[in-house]
């Protein structure tokens, strides 16, 4: 017998318009401001015509489009895409081995000068997080220390290597970027002027700051304590060192998502820059790289993202292309993991739905969704367990349970779609079954545990250490730890 899918009459709005996203974004960001500490605040802004700043109460800083901020590890994806431009014209090859560019005098080991540019684009290198021989550690000034024959030196020094998998490497694309100084005989302050910054109308976003710029400054914070500006050479600038303001960094990342018009060769860098390339950290979530972004599937759209952060700033450029572009740009080392400001970035994004038609689901589809799921510790999300039923109640609903709260229920909108007024769920059962709940700002990734599809007790697993994912991938120390006030405060 066939079951035939019949639809109710409900109204139906499947986008946010612009004052609700307004207000989410409000919402997401004011209630980030309210844990923080000291002259810190965060600025949100759309290339739909979203725009909000959430300060701390006792905030005396202006922040708007035009207030500068470190952008830490975005950079990452400016040293990608010179590559890329480099590349196009003939002055390098991603394929090549790293050697291919080196000087001479350089002696490596076979493993680490096999080592390809598109390793190093795609954290795939198997170089650690940073060198081990950066005088000074983890104190903001040390890369302002870090020559070209300390990274020399350390690549010497290397004898073996990581699995060639993602890890992530701010070494990695330290040297991205010295080689494409070796190529060209440009500061990569230069380099990325003349191939990036003025070719989009970048006029605010710099390696070294201009006495205007640096009156716009957002001072730098770290755990509610004032902190200094990092500085680099151009042996690791490419890893971390620009500096930006919001209208900047919204243009640049509208760019990307093919919202305004560039150059034939810059929109193929750019394209080619989004392509897949391998797994990320989060592979249960079906996360990869391309050149630098990553990139996840939620709400039927393909979000890329990148993070960046040091000492006394984060910044989270967003976009799904050819869709919308959003920038969160912040003051300060600890954003924390449950009112994330990247978080933010993902919600405004892609936009949660508000009401779809409901329809009768085939009772095999829905039980198919019954289960014990698991959502493993991620950037913005805390571990998580809980248990999916179909509604006795509601034959076209699933119910949604976790730990002692109420229980959720969605509704059906078809097949593997699911929403209610304040958690939307899709599912993907190729491979392993896995769900993605959208709730209180944040997409949770889920995969079915094997065994048992109910259980009587869900537990939360103990939260995720926050700190130590946000130091795996910085520049800035675990936020845990506190910082020493360095005497050489920026004025």
């Amino acid at each position: 017998m066939t079951t035939t899918t019949t639809t109710t009459t409900t109204t139906t709005t499947t986008t946010l318009d612009i004052a609700d996203k307004q207000r989410y974004a409000e919402f997401i960001v004011n209630e980030w401001a309210r844990s923080q500490k000291g002259d810190v605040g965060a600025v949100v802004a759309t290339s739909d015509g979203v725009f909000t700043t959430a300060t701390t109460p006792s905030t005396t800083t202006f922040f708007n489009m035009d207030t500068m901020f470190e952008v830490g590890s975005t950079t990452k994806t400016f040293a990608a895409l010179i590559a890329q431009l480099l590349a196009i014209q003939g002055k390098l090859r991603l394929s090549d081995p790293i050697t291919t560019y080196l000087p001479s005098f350089v002696k490596l080991h076979p493993e680490v000068g096999a080592i390809t540019l598109e390793q190093l684009v795609t954290h795939t290198s198997g170089l650690e997080r940073m060198p081990d021989n950066v005088r000074g550690g983890d104190a903001p000034d040390a890369m302002s220390f870090y020559t070209a024959d300390d990274l020399y030196a350390y690549l010497s020094s290397v004898s073996s290597l990581g699995p060639k998998t993602f890890l992530y490497s701010n070494t990695g694309f330290g040297l991205l970027g010295w080689i494409t100084c070796l190529v060209t005989k440009q500061s990569w302050g230069d380099l990325v002027g003349e191939l990036v910054l003025e070719p989009l109308g970048l006029d605010d976003t710099t390696v070294s700051l201009s006495p205007t710029q640096q009156a716009r400054l957002a001072p730098p914070y770290a755990n509610g304590e004032r902190t200094a500006q990092i500085m680099f050479l151009d042996s690791m600038v490419g890893a971390g060192g620009l500096l930006s303001s919001p209208r900047d960094m919204l243009q640049y990342t509208s760019a990307f998502a093919g919202l305004i018009d560039v150059s034939p060769d810059m929109r193929r860098a750019m394209d080619m820059m989004m392509e897949p390339k391998a797994a990320d950290e989060f592979p249960d979530l079906r996360g990869v790289v391309g050149d630098a972004f990553q990139q996840y599937y939620a709400r039927q759209s393909k979000v890329m993202w990148k993070d960046g952060s040091t000492y006394g700033y984060n910044c989270v450029i967003n976009f799904v292309p050819r869709k919308s572009a959003t920038i969160v740009l912040a003051n300060t080392a600890a954003i924390s993991a449950g009112t994330s400001v990247g978080l933010a970035a993902s919600l405004i994004t892609a936009g949660p739905p508000r009401q779809y038609p409901v329809i009768t689901t085939p009772p095999h589809l829905l039980s198919a969704h019954e289960g014990i799921f698991n959502t493993p510790a991620s950037a913005h999300t805390d571990s998580m367990q809980y248990q999916v039923s179909v509604n006795a109640m509601e034959p076209s609903s699933l119910k949604i349970e976790k730990d002692l709260t109420r229980p959720v229920v969605v509704n059906a909108f078809d097949n593997t779609r699911f929403y209610s007024d304040r958690v939307y769920v899709e599912s993907y059962f190729p491979g392993v079954p896995t769900l993605v709940m959208f709730y209180e700002g944040k997409d949770h990734f889920s995969t079915r545990a094997s065994g048992d599809l109910k259980a009587t007790n869900i537990t939360t697993p103990k939260a995720h250490d926050f700190g130590g994912w946000l130091e795996s991938r910085s520049f800035a120390p675990n936020p845990n730890q506190k910082l020493k006030l360095l005497s050489r405060l920026p004025k």
